[in-house]
């Protein structure tokens, strides 16, 4: 019983399949004719031309709802009616014969008014409406010997015999009864129409909905290639690249769900496909979107409807194009990035998330500790925590000749857009150092110019603050606007730098050369340099109360004694203890110079 009542469901569908056929070219020509004759401005002086298209137009869409009703599969069954097809069609034909006859009177009206050039399109009309009342008065002779087939499998071996095929037991997949029945129509020429705008590929063995739909998308100024075939779409695809495709699910040969399959599995996965067919059954749609279709249109066609939904998938394609460009353009912009990235991609199985491979990125383009100790004249400690995966904080030290390049930043913000521009930052630093651009003025507005131009190609606001020192001999040039400078003299005395106006925020604008300025100073053995972020001094307790500079500044002194490691140590520890429970809301970087 239960392979009965499939193969049943599977022939309602074909049924309904067919009826939506010629539906569809009666629905699609009128509103086509009443689009064209709303652009020309021509709907008042065709008064009576056009409410004669609105009236086929309704009957239409009337007659689409009886069918849709009759033959709707939950319906049949709540009723009882599975098995009574013949008693279905006569209901159908009592419900519709005198509507479709309506729409053969007013399509012959019109053709009375001589309205010329619209004639070929009510032609159209014309013979779809007596092609569905042939369709609806059939005597379904092989229907009829089915209902009247006790058992199943006597049943399923009459439809094989019929259809000379393996009838699929899923109700999803209807394909091969709707391929086997439907009359295999006469090979179309295929052809390419080129007009304006973006590529889409349209791929359906019926001239009369090609020819609809082509329309329809030429009047949008798109330019369209047709296909009559699965066969022809793939060999298409291979030669031509397109925007979008727009398959239908019934087709000789390989139907659309077979194309729809070898297209996720190559190369053009990425064109979108809209799916489009007179199977309107929910396991049909969610097959096609399972499958990877990025859309499903039922037939009859309705035109709003298309154009909204190929103006998604176009949008949807655009902004993934536009994505390749930018990965590729930062790609070519900092190779180092590029090559990091590409080894990281390898074990992105094993990676969560996005965020995780940037924050593993961060700390290890982070100086080593096992260079920093091999640093002559001072001894340099770091220290970075972010507030979440991705930090926006950066600090470097990069010896170069016998100079020592340190910087400390903090970009605005958290997450991975911060994340992103710190690298960005780290990476253009060591390659202008490397290529001997130590000027600190020449060296913070090329940076500037570097990081602006990569920040608008991200659509980032972002921006950050940054301080340079340069070390060599015991001597410091300080350059770049960023927190203040902590000078802790060997024997307790206690400096502060303001760098307010040493620079800019670098990212802002384009030019910053004009504010950029430098401070000079010397440092004894046993002075101490603490640069810092305001994640450190900003560091709330549950009261809200920040760490504040002044306690950064008696910590750092009272432990001055102590190693460059050690006195951040003491420093972080005392930062944990004044926050206590409560949540770090912001990166803390502190970087400690002592000179030997």
């Amino acid at each position: 019983m239960y392979e009965q009542i499939e193969i049943t469901t599977a022939l309602l569908a074909y049924w309904r399949h067919e009826l939506f056929g010629p539906l569809n070219i009666i629905q699609g020509y009128s509103c086509l004719i009443i689009e064209e004759l709303e652009e020309e401005n021509r709907l008042l002086e065709n008064n009576k031309f056009s409410k004669t298209l609105l009236e086929i137009l309704k009957t239409g869409k009337d007659i689409q709802a009886i069918i849709k009703d009759t033959l709707e599969l939950e319906i049949i069954e709540e009723q009882g009616h599975l098995h009574n097809i013949i008693e279905l069609r006569n209901i159908l034909e009592q419900q519709t014969v005198q509507k479709v006859d309506l729409i053969e009177e007013r399509a012959q009206e019109i053709l009375a008014i001589n309205e010329a050039i619209f004639s070929p399109d009510i032609e159209k009309i014309l013979k779809s409406a007596s092609k569905l009342k042939v369709l609806l008065g059939e005597d379904l002779e092989w229907l009829q010997d089915y209902s009247s087939t006790a058992e199943a499998y006597q049943a399923q071996d009459h439809l094989r015999k019929k259809l000379d095929e393996t009838f699929l037991d899923n109700r999803a997949s209807l394909l091969d009864v709707e391929k086997s029945l439907n009359e295999i129509k006469s090979h179309l020429y295929t052809k390419e129409i080129r007009t304006e705008g973006l590529k889409i590929l349209l791929v359906d063995n019926n001239r009369s909905n090609q020819e609809l739909l082509y329309r329809q998308l030429d009047r949008e100024k798109y330019s369209v290639s047709l296909a009559e075939s699965g066969e022809e779409a793939l060999r298409a695809i291979a030669k031509e690249d397109f925007d979008l495709i727009l398959l239908d699910i019934v087709m000789p040969g390989l139907n659309g769900y077979q194309v729809l399959d070898r297209l996720k599995h190559s190369q053009w996965k990425h064109i979108p496909v809209i799916m489009i067919s007179s199977l309107t059954e929910i396991e049909s749609i969610t097959k096609c979107i399972e499958m990877g279709a990025a859309d499903y249109l039922p037939k009859p066609f309705n035109f709003t409807l298309l154009r909204a939904k190929i103006d998604a998938c176009l949008e949807n394609k655009k902004l993934r194009d536009q994505e390749k460009i930018y990965v590729s353009r930062l790609a070519l912009a900092n190779q180092e990035i590029a090559a990091l990235n590409e080894q990281l991609a390898v074990e992105n199985d094993r990676l969560s998330t996005e965020l995780e491979i940037t924050r593993q990125l961060q700390k290890f383009i982070l100086p080593q500790d096992s260079d920093l100790r091999n640093i002559e004249g001072i001894d340099v400690a770091g220290f970075m925590e972010p507030a979440e995966e991705v930090g926006g904080d950066y600090y470097d030290v990069q010896p170069r000749n016998d100079s020592v390049h340190i910087s400390i930043g903090d970009v605005t913000g958290h997450g991975l857009e911060s994340g992103l521009l710190m690298i960005m930052v780290q990476t253009a630093m060591r390659t202008l150092i490397e290529s001997e651009l130590t000027d600190q003025k020449k060296l913070l507005n090329t940076l500037n110019h570097v990081i602006v131009d990569n920040a608008r190609k991200l659509k980032s606001h972002r921006n950050l603050t940054l301080s340079l020192i340069n070390y060599f001999n015991g001597k410091l040039s300080i350059a770049g606007q960023h927190e203040d400078v902590i000078i802790v003299r060997s024997d307790g005395r206690v400096e502060s730098i303001d760098t307010t106006y040493l620079g800019f925020p670098i990212g802002l604008e384009k030019n910053i050369k004009e504010f950029i300025d430098q401070k000079q100073l010397n440092l004894s053995s046993g002075d101490i340099v603490a640069l810092y972020t305001d994640g450190v001094i900003e560091a709330e307790n549950d009261q809200g109360k920040p760490y504040g500079v002044q306690r950064l500044r008696e910590t750092v002194c009272s432990n001055r004694s102590h190693s460059s490691q050690l006195i951040i140590e003491k420093v972080i520890e005392d930062v944990k203890s004044h926050i206590g429970n409560s949540q770090v809301l912001d990166d803390m970087t502190l970087l400690i110079l002592k000179q030997k």
